[in-house]
């Protein structure tokens, strides 16, 4: 995509960005006016309260950043990644640092992510490339990267 190395995981949800017309519209329009019927004896409180005027439209500055907002929502919901592939500057010499909750609370799922961390260790040996390997729950040790 125009040389980026910037890919979405969920790039059907920037689908939606075609639907910013639309919104553009939607904000714009302002509900019709209440009809307004007085009250007598609520006459002489009315002077008192100071009036509330309401714009007759959404003002530019107001509709452009919500479109905005909504735009960048759209976008983060697609699930931008940079650099998929995982490539640094030395083409795949890059180290990788794994970081696992060794922790009471990583119990129920602890085969899963030895096995998710071992598959990764194992392609990081297959390139070469040097692993750190870092135990979240335990105090904190220096990190140190070898190559396997």
């Amino acid at each position: 995509m125009l040389g980026l190395p910037l890919t979405f995981a969920a790039p059907l949800a920037l689908a939606a960005l075609i639907a910013l017309p639309a919104l553009w519209f939607l904000l714009r329009v302002t509900p019709p006016r209440p009809r307004r019927i007085d009250f007598p004896p609520l006459a002489i409180m009315a002077d008192l309260l100071p009036r509330r005027e309401t714009p007759a439209r959404t003002p530019p500055w107001l509709l452009i950043l919500r479109l905005l907002v909504a735009a960048f929502l759209i976008l983060a919901v697609s699930g931008p990644v940079w650099n998929p592939s995982g490539l640094g500057g030395e083409a795949g010499r890059t180290p990788l640092v794994v970081l696992i909750d060794n922790g009471f609370t990583a119990a129920h799922d602890w085969r899963e992510r030895l096995r998710v961390a071992d598959d990764a260790v194992e392609t990081a040996a297959r390139d070469g490339r040097p692993v750190a390997l870092v135990a979240l729950a335990e105090p904190a040790a220096p990190i140190e990267a070898r190559v396997p």
